[in-house]
């Protein structure tokens, strides 16, 4: 199965999006990756989220919300892999280092045991390794790891809703896209390894759901593409403007 999708292209962010039937597939550089065979495992559980998107674009609403705890699990853990991923790279790579990524951080994560998605999300916190200064986003991925932890059934921490159809909503599985979204495209644009490492790993395409747009505003938004496009090649033309030789009466 291919990892891409054909359709409408456009550039969102650092990344560039492949709208196909409901879901968007954001591509975001694997320049970060320390393992390779860890990278293609992500691009593997990739492939495997864009065959339930698949299914889920083409669901009524139950069906979607059925689709929800696998989708979100399977978000959650790529996450789980890249940080543990960035993790090993600050332990590991004593030679090549980390781009800003400074010597005391460094120093700091390679003397403690961290080996747990919790773990990574507190480190992550303590450093503020992601830019986010609020704390928001270290609070999203402490939700979603517990939400993770719904796998299991039987719920023992009593985390979330007692329904699993209330809990695995579509609410949370935005959140998990967006989580996804933010901690690839830092890690990406942030610590990227040294360019000649590059190409090693395919780059990774999210998979991303947008609610479906009625077929007369399709219509509406590519008209407005259209004119775009033209306004853009001959923007003269699109403000009436032409050309004309002007005639100034000499003054009496």
């Amino acid at each position: 199965m291919a990892s891409h999708a054909k359709g409408c292209c456009f550039f969102r962010g650092n990344g560039v999006g492949v709208e196909k039937a409901g879901t968007v597939m954001l591509k975001v550089s694997s320049c970060f990756i320390l393992n390779f065979k860890l990278g293609d495992n992500i691009n593997h559980n990739l492939s495997v989220l864009a065959l339930l998107y698949d299914y889920y674009n083409r669901e009524d609403e139950d069906g979607k919300r059925l689709l929800c705890k696998p989708i979100i699990i399977l978000l959650v853990s790529i996450i789980e892999a890249v940080l543990h991923d960035f993790h090993s790279r600050i332990r590991i790579l004593t030679y090549e280092g980390i781009a800003n990524l400074s010597y005391e951080v460094i120093e700091y994560i390679r003397g403690k045991k961290i080996d747990e998605l919790e773990k990574y999300i507190a480190s992550a916190r303590k450093h503020d390794l992601f830019g986010r200064q609020d704390g928001a986003f270290y609070d999203l991925l402490d939700e979603l790891w517990r939400l993770r932890n719904r796998i299991h059934i039987q719920n023992t921490k009593a985390d979330f809703e007692p329904s699993e159809y209330n809990a695995f909503n579509e609410f949370r599985k935005r959140k998990a896209e967006r989580a996804l979204e933010l901690t690839m495209k830092t890690l990406a644009t942030k610590y990227p390894r040294p360019p000649h490492i590059h190409g090693h790993v395919a780059d990774f395409n999210l998979p991303l759901s947008f609610p479906k747009i009625p077929s007369e505003r399709i219509r509406a938004m590519r008209e407005n593409q259209s004119i775009i496009r033209r306004d853009a090649c001959h923007p003269l033309s699109a403000w009436g403007v032409c050309r004309q030789p002007v005639h100034v009466a000499a003054p009496a």
